[in-house]
């Protein structure tokens, strides 16, 4: 199965994408992937183990967008790429995709990367789309890993733009040699692009707004660490806290994905964690069609 190019009009700027719809025809959700830094949608697309193409053929259309700053949208005005000047353009074309793409489904359900986990939990934060399942996010911890933020902030200098060397990039978001394919791990100039230099120093101060923006989300939550997320630490000291700051949340399952690297979409059990994903879709259409019986 081939994913479509899509193009959203969200106010006066056009995000690019990759659709995929369930192959059954009748969707049971509408999966929106949002991307983390230095990668674009096809980071969920990628030969051998795409996200869209797992879900569509388990009956879940799924669009994977590619955020102000990427794809189509390379001239956004600076101001706009923080994520705070990214959440109301994300906003606007949240409404377009469930108009064009999910209405005939259960909901929409975010699966955020990274910083686009970040982002997703601020959209799920400021006034969240009504249709709003739930949402997953993976590789944006409550604690950084001292070593790689510092090894981060010596990329953030004057440019607008940073440009992560591919080698640096294996270093950080890959775990063990033994847990990815080596030709994911490849450079792809589809995939691999220069971030917002804007975006890398906001990353390095997330940890500290976490508290405060996850007391504000009123959807059901799976927080994901990878076993070997360099970025992020996943040890019990760090962890111990996050499902608690979720406090107006329905449920939050909290969680480390074994045997993998920050980059889990990457990883050899990539697969594996689809399913995790899709088995907390389901729980969160379930809640949301018997909510007011709970």
């Amino acid at each position: 199965m081939a994913s479509q190019s899509v193009s959203i009009d969200a106010g006066n700027i056009k995000l690019s994408g990759r659709f995929l719809p369930a192959t059954n025809r009748d969707p049971r959700a509408l999966l929106v992937a949002i991307h983390g830094g230095t990668y674009t949608s096809k980071y969920f697309d990628t030969p051998s183990s795409s996200l869209l193409e797992f879900c569509a053929s388990l009956g879940y259309s799924i669009l994977a967008l590619d955020r102000p700053g990427y794809g189509t949208a390379t001239s956004v005005p600076f101001d706009q790429l923080s994520f705070d000047g990214q959440v109301p353009i994300l906003q606007q074309a949240l409404e377009v995709i469930w108009n064009d793409y999910g209405q005939q489904s259960a909901g929409i359900f975010l699966i955020g990367h990274s910083i686009g986990g970040m982002i997703s939990l601020l959209l799920a934060a400021e006034n969240p789309h009504e249709r709003l399942l739930g949402m997953n996010m993976t590789g944006a911890g409550g604690l950084y890993n001292e070593q790689t933020k510092l090894a981060f902030a010596s990329l953030v200098s004057d440019a607008p733009t940073v440009m992560m060397d591919i080698a640096i990039k294996v270093r950080a978001m890959y775990g063990p040699a033994w847990s990815y394919p080596e030709e994911q791990a490849q450079y792809d100039p589809e995939r691999d692009v220069p971030t917002a230099a804007i975006e890398l120093a906001e990353a390095q101060t997330w940890g500290a707004r976490l508290p405060q923006v996850a007391a504000h989300v009123r959807v059901p939550v799976q927080f994901i660490v990878p076993e070997y997320d360099h970025i992020w630490r996943g040890d019990a000291e760090a962890l111990s806290h996050v499902a608690e700051i979720f406090t107006a949340a329905p449920f939050v399952d909290m969680g480390i994905q074994r045997l993998a690297g920050h980059s889990i979409e990457l990883h050899t059990l990539a697969r594996a964690f689809y399913m995790k994903i899709l088995a907390f879709v389901e729980e969160c259409i379930l809640f949301r069609a018997n909510r007011s019986s709970l």
